[in-house]
């Protein structure tokens, strides 16, 4: 009867030390997940600067090309006298 008690202790030793040995790996992969998701949310952060960097400097008023100018109001700088650039 005492070997079976000390086996039945030793199992529950055993399984309650697997337990928290899945525990800790869980509270691991939660705190990597976490730390991801706040580089990612960095990221997205410099990406909508970014975005709104290029808005600023675009003028969506200069790019609106009207009919025969070929694309010089989408081109800062370029005025309608500067020569096309020919690929040929």
């Amino acid at each position: 009867m005492r070997d079976r008690f000390l086996i039945v202790i030793g199992s529950v030793a055993v399984c309650g030390i697997m337990l928290l040995s899945l525990r800790q790996q869980r509270i691991a992969v939660i705190n990597e997940m976490s730390s991801l998701h706040r580089e990612l949310d960095a990221s997205r952060e410099d990406l909508w600067k970014a975005r709104a960097e290029v808005a600023r400097h675009t003028r969506p008023a200069a790019l609106d090309a009207t009919i025969g100018d070929e694309w010089a109001a989408a081109v800062p700088g370029m005025t309608l006298e500067d020569p096309p650039h020919d690929l040929d």
